[in-house]
């Protein structure tokens, strides 16, 4: 199996948007993540994500609230941003959402416009979790963030 990447994301077999997600990948020099350090591979994602992939200029009609929670495991807390529907009734369902990234990259501020779509669509309260990345943080430092915030 190819890595999705530079070259390798012309040789992806798949759907049309795959083969323009492979144009996308290659015109962008976007390279396959086995070829990074952990710190190159984040910058990369975070420019994909900032450069590469349009912001929505959409308004959701959410209400958006940073917080952060308390933990005993760092002194900081973890990060958190509420999303709530407008007109959404006095209590709603919660969704806890946890960013992909293998927990070593990726942020909250990457699914932001997915957060925001996820609280009108499914008429819930969203909350985005920006846990502690490896390797700096060894496991269980993501797991007890996520348990903190839950």
């Amino acid at each position: 199996m190819n890595a999705i990447g530079g070259e390798n994301a012309k040789k992806t077999v798949g759907l049309i948007e795959s083969d323009a997600l492979g144009d996308i990948l290659v015109k962008e020099n976007i390279k396959p993540a086995s070829e990074l350090s952990v710190s190159d591979n984040r910058s990369q994602l975070e420019r994909f994500y900032c450069e590469v992939v349009p912001r929505a200029n959409t308004k959701y009609g959410v209400s958006v609230h940073e917080m952060t929670v308390p933990t005993v495991d760092t002194e900081i807390g973890i990060p958190i941003t509420i999303y709530i529907p407008q007109n959404s009734p006095v209590v709603t369902p919660i969704m806890v959402y946890f960013h992909g990234g293998g927990y070593i990259m990726g942020s909250r501020n990457n699914v932001e416009d997915t957060c925001k779509i996820l609280a009108v669509k499914a008429e819930c309260c969203v909350v985005n979790v920006e846990y502690r990345l490896a390797p700096e943080h060894k496991f269980p430092a993501c797991y007890n963030d996520a348990k903190a915030v839950l």
